[in-house]
């Protein structure tokens, strides 16, 4: 399976020809501006020593000469910045040139298949393929592929990443805002990522830019909607329950997949879940993160994972612990 993604990324280079050379710079570039980014805390926790030294002294004035580690938090900070916007820029230009070359070459397979194939492909579908397929690889490699490299040089892989999905749909408009507002800001102080469910425009409203999507109401939603819903947030969750879902959430710009349902569980009585055999399934053909949800419990996360899920999603489990 390894050499199978190998491959993939082998192939989307190819389409990029020199301009691949940029997306390696760009990451090199992005892991740098991450450790720039840590430094400052560095810089930070030598003023704190040299505070508490001089007050241990009863002389504030020996810290004196720690202002230099202000101005290095400011120039590492600074650097930092200018690197990952550098990266960006080499990122974005070898994702242009990737799409574009994708595009051709898409193009150039088509003129040569045979008419019949088109009296069941419409050219408008076909275009939409490809168009949004080029688009995710151009995301792709322009925006998370640097961010990325950014999480492993910090080694925030090594690390579980903790997301909060605040559901609540029996609440009105104005009630769910009033309680976003407030879990947002828990979130933030935790360091915890909050994805609110559905309600794009209360999203808007408290610049949360992460949205949690049924696929019912991804289908409702026109193209464009779907377009400017990709160019607003950040990151895109979608419910699926089957491989024809987990496609159809990657074609509309889903960022990672809550599966369900899984296991059997209290709240949804009856209804039997899928298994692991499921997980492992989605988990081979979705190229973006899976997590598990449904009959989640301590027990069962590392079942999953090992299945290949990204992770787990627990709402009793949790009041079990």
């Amino acid at each position: 399976m390894q050499k199978e993604k190998n491959d993939e990324l082998s192939k989307m280079f190819s389409y990029a020809g020199n301009y691949h050379k940029l997306t390696i710079l760009g990451c090199i570039l992005a892991g740098i501006s991450t450790i720039f980014s840590m430094l400052p805390f560095v810089c930070i926790w030598f003023v704190i020593r040299d505070l508490i030294h001089g007050l241990s002294q009863g002389d504030v004035t020996l810290a004196a000469g720690s202002s230099h580690y202000a101005w290095m938090a400011l120039l590492f900070s600074v650097l930092s910045i200018f690197l990952y916007f550098l990266a960006l820029i080499f990122s974005h230009l070898a994702a242009f040139r990737t799409a574009t070359n994708m595009r051709k070459k898409a193009i150039h397979h088509i003129v040569e298949l045979p008419l019949g194939y088109f009296s069941q492909n419409t050219s408008g579908r076909l275009r939409k393929i490809i168009d949004d397929n080029a688009g995710l690889t151009e995301g792709f490699l322009a925006h998370q592929l640097p961010d990325l490299t950014g999480a492993v040089v910090r080694g925030s892989r090594d690390r579980p990443q903790c997301s909060v999905i605040l559901r609540e749909k029996d609440l009105s408009d104005k009630e769910y805002e009033i309680l976003a507002e407030k879990i947002l800001e828990m979130c933030r102080e935790s360091g915890v990522r909050c994805f609110l469910h559905s309600r794009i425009s209360v999203a808007n409203r408290l610049g949360c830019r992460r949205i949690h999507m049924s696929i019912p109401v991804l289908m409702s939603m026109s193209e464009e909607e779907r377009s400017q819903m990709r160019k607003i947030f950040q990151e895109i969750s979608v419910s699926c329950h089957s491989m024809e879902d987990m496609d159809t959430a990657v074609r509309c710009g889903a960022t990672q997949i809550i599966l369900g349902t899984i296991f059997e569980t209290e709240c949804k009585k009856g209804l039997k879940g899928k298994g692991l055999g499921f997980v492992a399934e989605i988990c081979k053909a979705c190229p973006v993160p899976v997590y598990a949800i449904w009959g989640i419990n301590l027990k069962r996360l590392p079942q999953v994972m090992e299945s290949g899920a990204a992770g787990g999603c627990m709402m009793s489990g949790f009041m079990r612990i």
